[in-house]
């Protein structure tokens, strides 16, 4: 009986390794990929700030971060989100794209979808 116990400790313990070495590798994943979603987060921030657009027709900076916390979104979300008009909303999305910060997903589609293209290229690349 005493060699069974010992055995399923040993065995117990081997796992809880393998887990632990995985719930690590996973969490620096997550610590890099925030870190590099943070500078996309700058620098599509300053992208909007160097805009050409007249100041009372940029978009705050802090609109970004819409895109960096959702994959993709609607104008409407846009619109709820940061408390605008739908018609406002509209024009921050349009300015957002026309700065390259935003691309639609598909563009013949009703119910356009809006993404910021740099977000998914550091999650693929594993924040690196």
């Amino acid at each position: 009986m005493y060699r069974l116990l010992l055995s399923i400790a040993f065995a117990s313990a081997a796992f809880v390794g393998f887990f632990a070495e995985g719930l690590e590798a996973a969490a620096r994943l997550t610590r890099r990929q925030m870190i590099a979603l943070v500078a996309v987060q700058r620098v599509l921030k300053d992208v909007v700030r160097a805009s050409a657009l007249p100041g009372g027709q940029r978009p705050r900076t802090d609109r970004p971060s819409l895109a960096i916390a959702n994959p993709t979104f609607t104008v409407r979300r846009v619109e709820s989100e940061l408390s605008l008009s739908y018609g406002r909303a509209n024009k921050l999305v349009g300015q957002l794209v026309e700065l390259g910060v935003l691309s639609v997903v598909d563009p013949r589609s009703y119910k356009r979808r809006f993404y910021a293209p740099r977000v998914p290229d550091v999650l693929a690349a594993g924040g690196v």
